[in-house]
């Protein structure tokens, strides 16, 4: 998967953790994604080939939207889906 699939992806995710996240920052270089939120004790960091790995599971990265990418990331970071 390409950095601009999984960027992609991101982008979907961000509009569907935006109920519980209240900050996600890209870092392109380091080729991370982390994740803020009240809900946990520190921000958790994401690599791309997590969320790469994540999305592999779907036949088409353009079938993650953001309800997909909410459970994408809610699943990275808490192992299951715990919010909606």
């Amino acid at each position: 998967m390409s950095d601009e699939d999984i960027l992609d992806v991101i982008d979907a995710c961000g509009y569907g953790i935006v109920y519980w996240c209240h900050l996600a920052e890209i870092d392109e270089n380091a080729r991370t994604y982390t994740i803020h939120s009240d809900h946990m004790p520190m921000p958790v960091e994401l690599s791309f080939d997590r969320i790469a790995e994540l999305a592999s599971k779907y036949d088409d990265v353009a079938d993650i939207d953001s309800i997909a990418g909410d459970i994408l990331i809610q699943t990275a970071v808490f192992g299951d889906v715990i919010f909606g």
